[in-house]
């Protein structure tokens, strides 16, 4: 059941999709490989994201209130 990868745990995973599932706005600003949120971001730009960008001026580019869920699973 451990994972680096948080969001591969099936628990996890299939409580998050519920609610990312329901139509509601979501961000990851460190998304890694996952594609759960509507839009994503990984500083990293190996990455397949939205952004590459530091996490805390990707959560600077949405106006407040426009997210309704924030996805968040630093990096160790």
């Amino acid at each position: 059941m451990p994972s680096s990868n948080t969001f591969d745990i099936k628990p996890i995973h299939d409580f998050v999709y519920r609610y990312v599932h329901d139509g509601l706005f979501s961000v990851d600003p460190f998304a890694n490989m996952n594609r759960i949120a509507s839009v994503t971001n990984d500083l990293d730009p190996d990455y397949d994201t939205n952004y590459n960008m530091d996490a805390l001026d990707f959560l600077k580019t949405f106006n407040k209130e426009s997210v309704d869920l924030v996805l968040f699973d630093p990096p160790l």
